[in-house]
């Protein structure tokens, strides 16, 4: 940046970095852009507490600027302790197994 003469270069160079970024994440990804797939993961909460196991499809998604996965849980099996509730924070600690 402190090589930039105007606002535009420096707009230029975020921009050029910006791409770049993205097109490290592309590279690095198992699936091509609009490629989807399925899976199962545990459900756990930030402390670590395991809520669950979740079937889940999810597509690694382009919208122009950025590269992401997007996903939707489609099913979860829990025990009978096990309450979920919409205000709670939970994370998908790792994949179990490939389904397709």
């Amino acid at each position: 940046m402190e090589d930039c003469d105007s606002i535009d270069e420096v707009v230029e160079t975020i921009q050029a970095e910006e791409e770049q970024l993205k097109q490290d994440k592309t590279d690095r990804s198992p699936l091509a852009v609009g490629e989807a797939f399925e899976t199962e993961a545990t459900l756990q909460t930030p402390d670590g507490r395991t809520v669950g196991t979740v079937e889940l499809k999810a597509e690694f998604c382009d919208d122009g600027r950025y590269v992401y996965y997007e996903g939707e849980i489609h099913s979860i099996e829990h025990g009978d302790q096990a309450k979920i509730q919409g205000t709670d924070d939970y994370e998908l600690q790792y994949i179990t197994k490939p389904v397709s």
